[in-house]
């Protein structure tokens, strides 16, 4: 194995070379005061006023099964969040920016990923006197996504910042990220960019930076699933007091998050990334005129927090929490939650937050299995949805009494309350929650021996599927169609719908 001299030699006679891209994440920008995930993390925490020992239990698990943004997407959903995105314009460019910025400026770099929110980036590189939209471009929407032309862009000047998780400057672009990640979805226009970065003959090597490979809903997935890729990797594992070079093949890192890199080549570097930036900086003389400064910027971040916390009422901090422990499956952690939010929603006459309680204590009993109390919590909603004349409400209590019932094995009653979930979603024009009724009118169908009754359920379902652009949703009709088929003895469709689900599968 190689040892750390002749690796900073590599990566600095490559960037001489222009044969390096960028993946950088939010490590980069500590330096600049911006908080790590899990000190923001628990922050926000404890001003949802959540228990000591609950926290303590909360972010191991919060690494390993709610990434950041599907955790933001969570108080998103209920709260207005951009008090605390706005952190994210907060700062300034410290010695990682700077570095990628002056290599950029005389184009030794000219691809940029990254998966911050912040500005840290664009600031340096206007600082090097470069102007957005001449020298440098910047792509963050799922529009300028689609525009992109990588063959144009190997044979331009310009630089490229590719922010695959959004950017601060537009709220939009971080709140659509934060659904995607959610619903674990990275759009295809996403997907390329990182096809590009990791698989594009037009540099040889990629320098990965700040980056903790915590996002195993979105990313991790897709670089795992790039195949034959000739592009060397040299993945920089921070580690404050130890320097260590290992193959990149090895599956763990030392933050305990499985590395996605291992199909490639190239190296884990372990060592104390502020140390690699200095020795590379150094390595650039005659380049970077200016001698290597170590700054480390505070800010007041907190006060973010508290601005957003201070005006949340104790109903909602319930709820959200509630939402919280059901997304990390502790499910009776959730039911202490929102039974406090229904509790405080009784008293101040909160029907439609009643409701909606009553809908998430049905979830969390559906999912410890205690469906018979799922469905006592599901009447108690769907008696407020009528009488407030919430159809929508209404129409999805149909659809969950239907798999409660489901679940319970009497498909005759679930068939019954998803008929009735089928006719409000057409008076409503819910083309989506349509899709789902036939999709479960196919399933009971199906568990009821009627085959030739549940394919036309789901032909149904994947016609409004494809409509929509649900693809998920399309590739499971796909897979039912194939099983149904099956048991009619139709082998050959069997066959073939089973191949465009996988087909679709993978696209996604």
């Amino acid at each position: 194995m190689t040892d750390y001299s002749n690796i900073l030699k590599e990566i600095s006679e490559g960037i001489k070379n222009k044969d390096f891209a960028v993946f950088c994440g939010a490590g980069i920008s500590f330096n600049s005061g911006l908080p790590t995930v899990p000190l923001l993390a628990e922050s926000i925490l404890k001003k949802l006023d959540v228990k000591e020992e609950y926290i303590k239990e909360i972010m191991p698990n919060l690494k390993l099964k709610l990434p950041f943004e599907a955790f933001m997407e969570t108080l998103a959903e209920n709260s207005n969040i951009s008090k605390i995105l706005n952190l994210f314009k907060e700062g300034e460019s410290n010695a990682n920016q700077i570095l990628i910025a002056k290599l950029a400026k005389v184009r030794l770099i000219k691809i940029i990923v990254t998966t911050n929110f912040d500005m840290l980036i664009e600031k340096a590189l206007e600082k090097e006197g470069l102007v957005r939209n001449k020298d440098f471009k910047v792509y963050y929407t799922e529009n300028q996504f689609s525009e992109i032309d990588f063959n144009a862009l190997n044979n331009s000047n310009k630089i490229s910042v590719f922010k695959v998780h959004g950017s601060i400057e537009d709220m939009e672009s971080i709140r659509t990220t934060m659904k995607a990640v959610a619903s674990e979805i990275l759009s295809e226009k996403r997907q390329n960019v990182l096809k590009y970065i990791f698989s594009d003959e037009s540099h040889k090597n990629v320098l990965v930076l700040g980056y903790s490979c915590s996002d195993f809903f979105d990313i991790n997935p897709q670089i795992q699933r790039i195949e034959n890729s000739e592009n060397k990797i040299f993945f920089v594992d921070y580690d404050e007091t130890t320097t260590y070079i290992k193959d990149i093949k090895d599956k763990n890192l030392k933050n305990g998050n499985k590395n996605p890199f291992n199909k490639f080549n190239g190296y884990i570097v372990e060592c104390n990334t502020d140390n690699l930036v200095k020795d590379i900086w150094n390595c650039m003389n005659g380049i970077i005129e200016k001698e290597y400064e170590l700054k480390k910027y505070k800010i007041e971040w907190q006060i973010f927090v508290n601005g957003w916390g201070d005006n949340l009422k104790r109903d909602i901090k319930h709820f959200i929490c509630g939402q919280i422990f059901y997304k990390l499956s502790d499910f009776k952690k959730a039911i202490e939650f929102h039974e406090n939010s229904l509790k405080i929603a009784k008293e101040i006459g909160d029907k439609a937050g009643e409701s909606t309680c009553y809908k998430n204590l049905c979830n969390a009993y559906q999912s410890l299995g205690d469906f018979r109390k799922a469905i006592e919590f599901h009447e108690n909603s769907l008696k407020i949805f009528k009488e407030i004349g919430d159809k929508a409400g209404e129409s999805k209590c149909y659809g969950n009494l239907g798999n409660a019932y489901q679940s319970l094995g009497d498909f005759k009653k679930a068939i019954e309350f998803h008929e009735n979930y089928l006719k409000i979603t057409k008076e409503i024009g819910d083309k989506a929650g349509e899709s789902k009724c036939y999709g479960n009118l196919g399933i009971a169908y199906s568990s009821l021996g009627d085959f030739r009754k549940a394919i036309v359920f789901y032909e149904n379902s994947l016609k409004i599927f494809k409509e929509i652009g649900d693809k998920a949703g399309e590739s499971a009709c796909y897979t039912n169609l194939g099983m149904d088929y099956q048991s009619l003895g139709d082998f050959k469709k069997a066959i073939e719908f089973p191949e465009n689900s996988l087909k679709i599968f993978k696209e996604i």
